[in-house]
């Protein structure tokens, strides 16, 4: 079991090499949604749900920052409630 345990995590850790290479961070978080999950990354988001016949349903779309459109939106305080309101909208 434990050799299966690291081999596991040898082989994530090989999928994500070139992710890492590219030297930009790679942030992605995600929240669970009725039957789903939504993942959101700084340039789009998605969701993934089951259907009642059992099949899954994946809806992905471009994320525009709100920081670039209006300056004060990307001041440290406001930048919190803003991003914590908008992933609220999103799930």
């Amino acid at each position: 079991m434990q050799f299966l345990r690291a081999m596991w995590r040898f082989l994530v850790a090989v999928q994500l090499l070139p992710a890492l290479e590219g030297g930009e961070e790679t942030l992605v978080g995600g929240q669970a949604v009725l039957e789903g999950v939504m993942m959101r990354s700084p340039h789009a988001w998605g969701i993934a749900v089951r259907k009642p016949s059992g099949e899954i349903a994946v809806h992905s779309e471009p994320l525009e920052r709100l920081s670039e459109k209006h300056n004060w939106m990307g001041w440290p305080v406001v930048r919190g409630v803003v991003t914590l309101g908008h992933a609220m909208s999103l799930g």
